[in-house]
């Protein structure tokens, strides 16, 4: 599929600027037998809310606040070539943790991978959610199903 929208620097343009709120987060999957998964050492990317990044989150995970998809169904679109520089990333600490700080008040997407390997298979997928961040406010984003 091809986005009908095109990329706007000026809508995403706050992600650059510096700003006082923040976004502390988890990303974690239940396996079928109970265990819990986390994204420890993974990356999570931020992305600032714009018409491209709805229609683009629209598309990857059929929702614009909150999704997943599993690895086996995992269709990724190609992304407008600046899209990735206006994006914030970070690692998952060992617990599965995760903040983004000096942010500008604004709506961010959250995105990370939960994934694990069984008998040779990979299991899990991709997590999303939709954050609101206000000035000088820490805001919170659970990343699981």
């Amino acid at each position: 599929m091809t986005l009908v929208t095109t990329f706007d620097l000026k809508q995403a343009a706050f992600i650059k600027q510096e700003g006082t709120g923040e976004i502390k987060g988890e990303a974690f999957l239940r396996q079928n037998g109970g265990g819990v998964v986390t994204c420890a050492g993974r990356e999570v990317t931020l992305v600032p809310s714009t018409a491209y990044s709805d229609e683009r989150f629209l598309f990857l995970f059929k929702n614009n606040e909150k999704g997943y998809s599993p690895v086996y169904r995992r269709v990724i679109s190609v992304p407008n070539p600046e899209y990735a520089s206006f994006t914030r990333k970070t690692r998952c600490d060992s617990q599965g943790k995760f903040k983004f700080t000096g942010l500008q008040s604004g709506n961010y997407y959250v995105a990370g991978d939960v994934i694990w390997v069984i008998g040779g298979l990979s299991q899990g997928g991709s997590l999303m959610q939709k954050v609101n961040v206000n000035f000088g406010q820490a805001s919170e984003a659970l990343l699981t199903q």
